[in-house]
């Protein structure tokens, strides 16, 4: 029997003129993101992070154990202290970063695809479709997604790695030992880098490595490792109530959804028109486009299995599907039937099919320069998806266009006009959320706030305690239900208030000024001094004269 050949690594140059071009055209096609600010969970990650402001060492004792906004990512939070730490909190950084780890991941697919044996030109055509898409701003213009570059970056320089070895499994230890390195930097990156395991063993059947028991045991550190973290990420998730107890949709409502989401990225990797930051779940039933789009997902996984003697095929087609696995809603979290992050890494699967084709022709002059047509426009698109993600009234005025009446776009909405002066329209913009989901605690309490603004402090009051009702454990809540009471004159509930802010969230440096000045408007200065020395270690910018103050009250 003839042995079958394995497609060959192509060789690394020195200077690759077409990593530079790749990693060009990733950076340039996101230049306008550089102009943007802090948009929706901009603020927790970032602009009213506390650890941010803190000490090396009380940053790093936070960073170890810090969930934020229900995920626990490490790796992601120091990237972002570091930045803090050298440059202070100024948008342009955070966004220049990511601008850079977009570049530096488009690389990174390119030499993943030529490790796995697509020829050098075509493994960047594959890789350059893949960085200026217009499904990558999301994850590129967006701060908070530093999370899904972060992670794949190191995800992809671990399958790189594991390529390596798995050509030459003599010479190629210290690459399997960085491969699990990589992967354990991923997972603290983001959780949904467990999907490596199942990515291994499709780098194995495109390799024609057959299974043994050697094979095998050598991804148990791998998978030991994954059941961790995703255990880890599932806690993290039920603690900020991400993952309800009781879905809102059935087992087979969630198994429609999933096939829906299967062929939605699908979709829009093809026709990447009407991208939202937000995408809500149909009010009722399904309607003719979610099905049409499930089975057309249904069918193209047919067709695959149907040609599953191709590996190139296999390995594509499967990258693209457990990758994208973890986010197709059978498990519920947060309330988006879909988002554009998610296609952030399996569309490399979908690239990796390109490149293969453009691979297989003898003279690709043709191909090449399609690629480089249809770059332009996708890059085109990109760019202009940018201004979208300027600040928060574009972001989610676009979002109301696409889908009127969604909820979290009148609390979002509301939220960036605030933060205008706005307060009247923003209380409006409350009331259209609540109007849509009236147990919405955040609703409930930015209106609180918004009306504490406009000096309507016995109707802030009343939806500061709603919102508390709603969500008894948000620190931010009892915080401003805590300043309203205070300025009502009622320290005694003030004090409380805080107080139990505080055992919320111990980092909470506004609260422990607030509960400090508190209990010097109670005739207690000497009590609160702690709290004021407390809010200053954890980098709040309190007043020096409010310092000296204190230090005499002792």
């Amino acid at each position: 029997m003839k042995p079958k050949k394995r497609p060959s690594p192509q060789p690394t140059r020195t200077f690759d003129a077409g990593a530079l071009l790749v990693a060009a055209a990733a950076f340039v096609c996101y230049l306008p993101a550089l102009s943007g600010g802090f948009v929706w969970d901009d603020a927790y990650y970032v602009a009213d992070n506390p650890i941010l402001r803190m000490g090396l060492a009380d940053a790093i004792r936070a960073i170890a154990t810090a969930v934020v906004v229900g995920n626990y990512h490490p790796l992601t939070i120091a990237s972002f202290a570091l930045e803090a730490a050298a440059f202070g909190l100024k948008p342009a950084v955070f966004h220049g970063t990511n601008l850079v780890l977009h570049a530096a991941n488009a690389v990174c697919a390119g030499r993943l695809f030529q490790a796995l044996g697509i020829r050098r030109d075509a493994a960047w055509a594959g890789a350059l479709l893949w960085a200026v898409h217009p499904l990558r701003v999301e994850s590129v213009a967006w701060i908070s997604a530093r999370k899904d570059l972060l992670y794949v970056s190191f995800f992809l320089l671990a399958l790189i790695a594991y390529a390596r070895y798995g050509r030459d499994e003599a010479r190629g230890r210290g690459a399997y030992a960085a491969s699990l390195v990589l992967f354990a930097c991923s997972a603290l990156s983001k959780a949904m880098a467990v999907s490596l395991v199942p990515v291994m063993l499709l780098v194995d059947h495109l390799l024609g490595r057959r299974p043994t028991a050697r094979r095998i045991a050598e991804k148990v550190p791998f998978a030991l490792l994954a059941l961790i973290v995703g255990t880890i990420a599932i806690a993290a998730q039920r603690s900020a109530g991400a993952t309800p107890d009781a879905p809102e949709h059935g087992w087979l409502a969630r198994v429609v959804f999933a096939c829906y989401g299967l062929g939605f990225y699908l979709m829009k990797t093809v026709a990447p028109w009407g991208l939202s930051a937000f995408y809500p779940y149909p009010a009722r039933g399904f309607p003719p486009e979610i099905l049409a789009v499930a089975a057309a997902a249904l069918a193209i996984g047919a067709l695959v299995w149907r040609y599953r003697r191709a590996r190139w095929l296999v390995f594509g087609a499967g990258f693209y599907a457990v990758t994208v696995a973890p986010v197709l809603q059978i498990l519920p979290v947060g309330g988006a039937v879909a988002a554009d992050r998610y296609a952030y890494l399996p569309a490399i699967g979908l690239s990796f099919l390109i490149a293969f084709a453009i691979g297989t022709l003898s003279a690709p002059r043709r191909a090449l320069a399609a690629v480089a047509l249809v770059a332009a426009v996708l890059g085109a698109s990109a760019w202009a998806r940018c201004a979208v993600w300027r600040d928060g009234l574009s972001l989610w005025n676009d979002v109301l266009r696409k889908h009127p009446g969604v909820a979290i776009a009148h609390q979002n909405r509301g939220v960036a006009l605030e933060a205008a002066g706005d307060h009247a329209g923003a209380i409006a913009d409350y009331d259209a959320a609540l109007a849509a989901v009236p147990g919405y605690a955040d609703a409930w309490a930015n209106r609180g706030v918004a009306r504490a603004s406009l000096g309507d402090r016995n109707a802030a009051l009343r939806d500061l305690r709603e919102a508390v009702r709603l969500d008894p454990a948000r620190a931010t809540f009892r915080f401003n239900l805590g300043i309203v009471l205070g300025d009502l004159g009622s320290w005694d509930g003030a004090l409380a208030q805080l107080g139990e802010a505080i055992r919320l969230n111990p980092l909470f440096a506004e609260a422990h000024l607030n509960r400090g000045l508190a209990l010097e408007q109670m005739g207690r200065a000497a009590e609160g001094a702690a709290d004021v020395r407390r809010a200053a270690q954890l980098g709040y910018p309190v007043d020096p004269s409010v310092l000296q103050r204190f230090a005499r009250a002792r």
